[in-house]
């Protein structure tokens, strides 16, 4: 009986270490080993590491597209996917859940340019589309008609 309480304590401890190593909880870890023994063990080795956030950075979501990124600590950055760039307020993590009003000014980015459009009617629907200038085919956003391009 004793050999079984040394067992899982020993599966306690090597709980522990493991979640000190992946940046997790050391003390609920040595609890879960205890109680569930190697179970725990396999448990906590298989568990991904908790992404620490670089130092001189802040882990920030942008409010726009809720892209997770890594940014300098100053209240002005650029999102990595949308291009939207971003004035916070506050100088802690702004979040998509933590936005106050007023707090963060997005700026739009501009539209793309370079490619041309027409605006035409769908066959079926009626319903205005706007399509490239070169393009053969188009899907209507209404009905999802595929029609060939009318002649210019």
């Amino acid at each position: 009986m004793e050999a079984l309480l040394a067992l899982w304590f020993i599966c306690g401890i090597v709980c522990a270490v493991i979640a000190n190593s992946k940046g997790r909880s050391v003390f609920g870890w040595f609890l879960i080993g205890l109680l569930i023994g190697f179970f725990g063990v396999i448990l906590v080795a298989v568990l991904p590491s908790e992404q620490k956030t670089p130092p001189g950075l802040r882990a920030v979501k942008c409010p726009r597209c809720n892209a997770a990124q890594n940014v300098p600590n100053c209240s002005q950055y650029e999102c990595w996917q949308c291009k939207t760039e971003i004035t916070a307020g506050m100088p802690n993590t702004v979040t998509a859940s933590t936005i106050s009003p007023g707090a963060v000014s997005v700026t739009p980015r501009p539209p793309r340019q370079g490619i041309a459009k027409r605006t035409i009617r769908c066959p079926l629907c009626n319903a205005e589309q706007k399509i490239p200038t070169g393009a053969k085919r188009y899907t209507c956003g209404r009905c999802g008609e595929i029609s060939p391009s009318p002649r210019l």
